[in-house]
């Protein structure tokens, strides 16, 4: 029917907005480590759109210089976007410069946290990540609180990807489950029921279920996220009825 027709039309743009943020964030991860050139990259320009400004990417490099581009003919098309070779990834050395600096954003994004500027935190924490990264020595809380800043932006699709940050990084620090079920949950909200929202309940669910796992997790807060895994399967189980209906 043409309305099951609208419901599935709005869920694949939801899809696609989600998608193209995942993109956005890997095409970045690749190119850090080296394995994705910049000339494959979105302009930097549209990235913010996903991501409400607070990641940023470098511009294209500059051309490379005649030898160097001499030297990279006969390539194939593979060999130019993906190295087929193990590489390992080279970072830059932590010197106390860059620990300073890391430390000066950190703060920055505390007191404007504090003082409820939202996108000044998540910008200030996300140069002090992006050092980090560099340095291959990701911090857990600079990244759940880049996703808490995202969360009160109500930018839901980078804060779930900062949560997922977050259990990568330390797969027992609470706050990364907590904030990116938080930031699923609330992806749901004036959504009508559909497969693709059933699935990002879903993931919600698993979300909260493998926080409260965590050793890190405060006693004051369980019930708290015991409340919000209740919900999660509660909105889950109305959501498969009424998609089952349809």
């Amino acid at each position: 029917t043409s309305c099951l027709h609208d419901l599935l039309s709005m869920a694949d743009a939801d899809r696609i907005k989600l998608l193209e943020s995942s993109i956005a964030y890997l095409q970045g991860k690749l190119r850090d480590a080296g394995h994705l050139e910049d000339a494959i990259l979105p302009p930097a320009a549209e990235l913010p759109q996903h991501w409400g400004g607070a990641v940023t990417f470098d511009e294209p490099a500059a051309e490379p210089p005649p030898a160097a581009a001499a030297a990279g003919e006969g390539k194939s098309a593979s060999a130019t976007y993906l190295s087929d070779e193990d590489e390992p990834v080279e970072y830059d050395e932590m010197t106390p410069e860059i620990q300073a600096e890391v430390d000066k954003f950190k703060n920055e994004g505390n007191g404007f946290f504090k003082a409820q500027q939202y996108k000044e935190a998540s910008q200030a924490y996300g140069k002090a990540m992006k050092l980090l990264d560099k340095c291959g020595k990701p911090d857990v809380k600079i990244i759940s609180n880049r996703a808490a800043s995202m969360l009160a932006m109500d930018k839901f699709v980078a804060a779930a990807f900062d949560g997922q940050r977050c259990m990568e990084v330390d797969p027992d620090w609470w706050k990364g489950y907590w904030y990116r079920g938080q930031a699923l949950m609330k992806m749901l909200k004036g959504k009508p029921p559909s497969t693709s929202m059933a699935e990002r309940c879903e993931q919600a669910k698993i979300a909260f279920q493998d926080c409260l796992k965590t050793t890190t997790l405060p006693d004051a807060k369980r019930p708290q996220v015991e409340m919000e895994l209740q919900n999660s399967k509660n909105t889950l189980m109305s959501m498969t009825t009424a998609c089952n209906q349809s």
